[in-house]
């Protein structure tokens, strides 16, 4: 969505932004599972975010 224009920038900051709240959240709420942190849906999202 974001290449094709659809979204503002911003806008697309704020939406991983919010998924990455919420991977901090639930890693937290599983006890500190190491394997929340290394999966490739929070690598990826730092990644998202970092070239946004």
């Amino acid at each position: 969505m974001y290449v094709v224009g659809y979204i503002k920038p911003s806008k697309f900051q704020k939406i991983i932004y919010v998924n990455m709240i919420s991977v901090i959240l639930s890693f937290i709420l599983m006890f500190g599972n190491l394997m929340c942190l290394s999966s490739y849906y929070s690598s990826s999202l730092l990644m998202t975010w970092v070239s946004v």
